[in-house]
């Protein structure tokens, strides 16, 4: 009864609070996709193919303040400077109302200044003879406007004239109104002025604003991301984030039938040690209950019915081939395709889509990968913080290690930290995902989620770097190459694992909890442990080679020897005695030896020295001699293949889990 005390209090509390299931008004889960890639890395040629192939609209290097675009922007964006700038010099000129203004913006924009030139002087010139000549409506006044501006007159002013041979009162009737119809008629077509309600740069930043909306997000991330973190990797543009282009999506979830719409802006970023991350969105602003949160979060759940997705995210892909392009509809210069999914697709499957177009496009593979989400809920106010904590307690769990929906948690699960440091919402990071509650006021939206994601997001690239840097050292090399560069990349991470380049406290304890979560500490140990090893089997093959220079230097020394004792083994030859009739054999080769003259000493050495060099090789040979191949038969594979199906393993689901299996043999009761 001691122990079964505390969780009997929790659920009379509970009742007495009144038992009713939690929801929530909205919720938004970034869902992070973290890959481990193979070969080596080179940021700036991944960033430009990705660019030129407007798969990438925008990139953000750390240590710049302005984004990068594909080069065939260039033009665009050089003409818009160009006409902002001739616009703003225009502008000068008519404020000083100077002729030198006048004629230095001739010059430097004739194609705008010859026509600014000529309404000037038409304003300045022949405006105030015509009016003369409206008021007057004399021959003087007329005169004296073809004197001055013959071509305008003939042009502009002769055709409105028109001659009366009545009496006055006829003429005055008929008599041209100049004043109507040469002076407007000048101002609007000849002076060539953009007219006063139009502003000229009004109409430029609006061009403009169609090439910043797709970079504005790629800045907003940056600007967070240097608020948040600081380190060598920022200086030095150790990584850069990307913004790819947008998809829309249809999803149902279970338990309704309403269609909630979204739109994907995934954020790609790229390490220089070789990892990609991309973060997409998944938001729904309506009520939802607990097991609709659970579906959201669930990366494998199947719950996109249509998609809308251009060309270049779909392109070599089977996606392509189902797209209908009938509508020919455009987005951002590319066209755009939707798909009606015969089967509901996944978060996931939408994840590996987006990451198998960067992969194709920076021709690199992927050795792992690790799915994070990040949910971003606002539960309706059915009671204080408190008490909702400790009235859906169950529920909270479930949601923070994503248990099943109709499961029954064990009384000893306790749950998890608060992770927040502000009263108005928490944060609970654990293994598999992490969820932030907003308790009062509203929840962030779009960039602001940036706040919470982006920590999230910086310690999952930890982690697979970790995890990479513990697979490449558990291949233990003695190359002081290799050996060396694998103790700077682990010096590296280790200093960054006691999160030196987060500048907040409450970041580096939601860091800390992830990493410990996952196991980082053992993992250094393991790390550490390796490059141990690497080193003794480093020490251990300098020794040897070592020992091996040395037996060269040796040899080497021998082989001088002999060849400086070549005139005494000649001397020793020339010394064996005449043939006697008691002599003993041995002595017959030496004399043979002798006989042979200058050869003789040579081919005393080459027989002491072949045998040692037979004996050597045949010792290397037999170190080296084949043996049996591994082998890769593995049996008869049978032609039936099992195919199982396991649809009921989401935490959202409200029935048991089951597994069916299907085998397909169409094609032997055919043969049969």
């Amino acid at each position: 009864m001691k122990h079964a005390w505390p969780w009997m209090r929790d659920r009379i509390v509970r009742a007495s609070l009144g038992a009713h299931s939690p929801s929530f008004n909205s919720a938004s889960v970034h869902h992070i996709l973290t890959a481990s890639l193979r070969g080596e890395s080179d940021l700036n040629r991944w960033v430009r193919a990705l660019l030129n192939s407007d798969l990438a609209v925008s990139a953000a290097w750390p240590s710049e303040t302005a984004v990068r675009v594909s080069y065939r922007h260039r033009k665009q964006a050089r003409l818009i400077k160009k006409m902002r700038s001739s616009i703003a010099m225009m502008e000068d000129a008519s404020e000083s109302d100077s002729w030198k203004d006048a004629f230095a913006f001739s010059r430097r924009y004739p194609r705008f200044g010859i026509p600014y030139l000529r309404a000037k002087w038409l304003s300045t010139k022949a405006a105030p003879r015509v009016k003369e000549l409206a008021e007057n409506n004399s021959f003087t006044s007329f005169a004296k406007l073809f004197l001055f501006h013959p071509l305008f007159t003939i042009r502009h002013v002769l055709p409105k004239i028109q001659i009366s041979r009545g009496g006055t009162e006829q003429h005055e009737q008929e008599k041209p109104d100049t004043s109507r119809d040469a002076g407007p008629q000048i101002s609007m077509t000849e002076v060539g002025s953009v007219s006063d309600d139009a502003d000229p740069l009004q109409s430029i930043a609006e061009a403009e604003n169609i090439y910043l909306g797709r970079q504005v997000v790629s800045a907003a991330t940056r600007r967070i991301d240097a608020n948040l973190f600081s380190g060598p990797d920022r200086d030095n543009d150790g990584f850069v984030r990307l913004m790819l282009r947008e998809s829309y999506h249809d999803f149902v979830l279970p338990g309704s039938d309403e269609r909630h719409h979204v739109v994907f802006e995934p954020r790609l970023l790229l390490h220089e040690t070789g990892v990609a991350q991309i973060d997409l969105v998944l938001s729904a602003e309506t009520s939802l209950d607990v097991r609709q949160v659970l579906a959201m979060m669930w990366g494998p759940e199947p719950i996109f019915v249509r998609s809308e997705v251009s060309v270049p995210l779909i392109r070599g892909t089977l996606w392509e081939s189902t797209a209908d392009f009938s509508e020919g509809l455009v987005d951002a210069g590319q066209r755009l395709g939707f798909i009606e999914h015969s089967e509901p697709v996944s978060m996931q499957d939408l994840l590996h889509l987006h990451l198998f177009a960067v992969l194709k496009i920076i021709k690199r593979s992927y050795k792992y990968w690790s799915s994070y989400p990040v949910a971003i809920v606002g539960p309706n106010p059915c009671c204080g913080p408190e008490d909702w904590q400790q009235t859906h307690q169950e529920d909270l769990i479930r949601l923070t290690i994503r248990s099943s929906h109709d499961s029954e948690l064990a009384k000893h699960v306790t749950p998890p930290a608060d992770l927040s440091l502000s009263r108005n919402h928490s944060l609970f990071a654990r293994l598999g995902s992490a969820i932030y509650l907003q308790w009062s006021g509203s929840p962030p939206k779009g960039i602001t989620e940036l706040d919470t994601a982006l920590v999230l997001e910086y310690s999952q690239l930890l982690y697979v770097r970790l995890q990479s840097l513990e697979e490449d050292v558990s291949r233990i090399v003695s190359g002081e190459r290799r050996l060396r560069a694998r103790y700077r990349a682990a010096a590296r991470l280790f200093s960054e694992l006691r999160q030196r380049d987060l500048r907040s406290g409450e970041a580096r304890d939601i860091v800390r909890n992830v990493l410990d979560e996952f196991g980082a500490s053992e993992t250094r140990k393991t790390i550490e442990t390796a490059l141990s090893l690497s080193a003794s089997s480093y020490s251990a093959r300098s020794a040897e080679r070592a020992a091996g220079r040395a037996w060269w230097i040796t040899l080497t020394a021998t082989l001088i020897g002999l060849v400086v004792a070549l005139p005494q083994i000649g001397l020793l030859l020339a010394s064996v005695p005449a043939r006697e009739p008691s002599e003993s054999w041995p002595l017959i080769p030496l004399r043979w030896l002798a006989g042979q003259g200058f050869w003789g000493s040579w081919i005393t050495l080459a027989s002491v020295v072949t045998p040692l060099i037979t004996i050597w090789v045949l010792g290397r040979f037999w170190r080296w001699r084949i043996r049996r191949l591994p082998s890769f038969r593995r049996g008869y594979k049978w032609p039936t293949e099992f195919t199982f199906s396991d649809d009921e393993f989401s935490p959202a689901a409200v029935n048991q889990r089951s597994i069916e299996l299907a085998i397909d043999i169409s094609g032997e009761l055919d043969r049969r």
